[in-house]
């Protein structure tokens, strides 16, 4: 569970996490919709980076969280994967009207993985869930390309908020564990068997439950989305 904090007390973590993808994707939108909770029409493209700070508590932890919105202009691509070199996580945002932002987050993890960052957490997010009638990108081909890289998938709507807190949460929860010494780290449990690892599992893109490879592809919420 997640709830905002008062800016200024001492926290227990301090991240940054970046959104990637292209241009149009919604990634101001679902920038806004977490640091002010609301959803704008409009918004003007990103030119670089933009940055707010906001401080978040999530399993009694206080976080201070920089979220960075970042332009998908592929001529600032270099710039921005530069830039990012001090991210502690990422969310690689594609449209889900668009079958091609979804291809293009494949470049986006390839190169972010050329500057070295192949343990940076990630989490896939398929934006504008609310577009029903016009989707084209189906859930077996988006967790498709999430497996190809490791990575869980959650599908978002910055205009009704659906899955916005699940989305930060997720990856908030993992960055937080692998800033832990091993010593300290806690076991995640899978909802379905009880097995327990170190590393954290899948979530489930509809729930806070955590999941073992296995189980996840055969969780009830999941399965009723393929």
């Amino acid at each position: 569970m997640a709830k905002s904090a008062a800016i200024g007390s001492k926290s227990d973590f301090s991240i940054q996490l970046f959104l990637f993808g292209d241009g149009v994707v919604g990634k101001t939108c679902l920038f806004i919709r977490a640091i002010e909770n609301k959803f704008s029409f409009d918004t003007s493209a990103t030119i670089g980076v933009d940055a707010h700070k906001k401080q978040w508590i999530i399993d009694e932890k206080k976080i201070d969280l920089l979220l960075w919105d970042s332009t998908g202009n592929s001529h600032f691509r270099s710039f921005v994967l530069g830039w990012s070199r001090s991210a502690d996580g990422c969310l690689l945002v594609f449209d889900l009207t668009d079958a091609s932002s979804l291809d293009s987050i494949v470049n986006w993890i390839q190169e972010l993985h050329k500057t070295g960052r192949q343990d940076l957490p990630m989490i896939l997010i398929g934006n504008k869930s609310d577009l029903t009638t016009q989707r084209k990108v189906t859930y077996n081909q988006a967790i498709a390309v999430a497996n190809q890289f490791n990575i869980s998938y959650i599908e978002t709507s910055a205009l009704d908020g659906s899955n916005i807190d699940t989305m930060f949460i997720s990856l908030i929860r993992d960055v937080c564990h692998k800033k832990l010494p091993s010593s300290d780290q806690i076991k995640t449990m899978c909802n379905t068997c009880g097995l327990k690892q170190l590393v954290p599992m899948a979530s489930c893109s509809g729930c806070s439950h955590y999941f073992c490879e296995k189980h996840i592809q055969e969780h009830p919420r999941e399965k009723e989305r393929i």
